[in-house]
């Protein structure tokens, strides 16, 4: 039954082009990151795996940090401050314009102070509805991007 309504909620949120963001810290689920992980195909990685944005790693590499810089200074716009270098692992589920539909994250516990854990998602959430990552060409089909980031204070 947790499964059936794991699997409708996913494509509920892929059929409504709905846009979802988990804290895996608040919310650790195997089975969520397995179900998404087999509808996104890896944007990069091993030849072996045929990764969606294989003809133009170069390319996407440096639109995914750019993403990331607007990110830093969409917070700082809105006065969010890391205080210190702050650890996370990011997991990002696009739609291959590069529509930001789900976006997993958890922080090195203790990294940052409850007010910003708690803000966080909010602005995230806004983020994303507002900036898709800025493709240069579409992927050929929905992709995901993950891996290790430390966010730090644009300024």
């Amino acid at each position: 039954m947790k499964k059936g309504l794991l699997i409708l909620a996913l494509i509920w949120g892929v059929s409504t082009h709905a846009q979802t963001i988990i804290n895996l810290q608040d919310n650790p689920s195997l089975e969520l990151i397995d179900s998404l992980d087999n509808a996104y195909h890896p944007a990069l990685g091993p030849d072996s795996i045929s990764p969606v944005m294989s003809d133009r790693q170069a390319e996407f590499q440096a639109e995914w940090i750019d993403w990331l810089t607007d990110f830093a200074g969409y917070l700082n716009e809105r006065d969010y401050r890391w205080g210190t270098p702050t650890r996370a692992f990011v997991r990002l589920y696009c739609d291959p314009e590069g529509k930001v539909e789900y976006m997993l994250y958890k922080f090195k516990p203790g990294s940052m102070d409850e007010s910003n854990y708690y803000r966080f998602p909010e602005l995230l959430q806004g983020y994303i509805k507002e900036q898709p990552l800025p493709l240069g060409e579409p992927g050929m089909l929905p992709f995901s991007q993950c891996g290790p980031l430390t966010f730090v204070d644009a300024n």
